[in-house]
């Protein structure tokens, strides 16, 4: 049975008529490395640049590959312990009380000049 990150790639690339090897030969991949990708649950260990790579062959978000996979995006881990209380509280909202939040991020960013 294959994960949820398996079911994804698979289905996409099926979607949009990219054969296993096909797929392989663009991320610089063996065939068997997509293969165990589709159909491993859990999925197997696979680096950060291999699934960014998929994501972008397959024109998928990477955070969400990367998220599938049970791993956090390298350039979101916490570099210290107040970040990663700040994401634990983050974590604990729900959906609306997230949505606050990015507005008022967005906000910041804005009266910042930031992109």
């Amino acid at each position: 049975m294959a994960s949820k990150l398996g079911e994804l790639v698979r289905e996409t690339r099926q979607q949009q008529d990219i054969g296993v090897r096909e797929l392989a030969r663009r991320i610089d991949k063996s065939g068997s490395a997509i293969v165990r990708i589709e159909q491993d649950d859990p999925p197997p260990s696979v680096a950060e640049e291999t699934l960014r790579s998929i994501a972008n062959e397959l024109d998928l978000n990477p955070d969400r590959l990367i998220t599938l996979a049970g791993k956090t995006p390298s350039d979101v881990k916490p570099d210290d312990e107040e970040e990663a209380a700040l994401f634990r509280k983050v974590k604990r909202l729900d959906d609306e009380q997230r949505e606050d939040i990015f507005e008022v991020l967005e906000h910041l960013r804005d009266e910042n000049g930031e992109t």
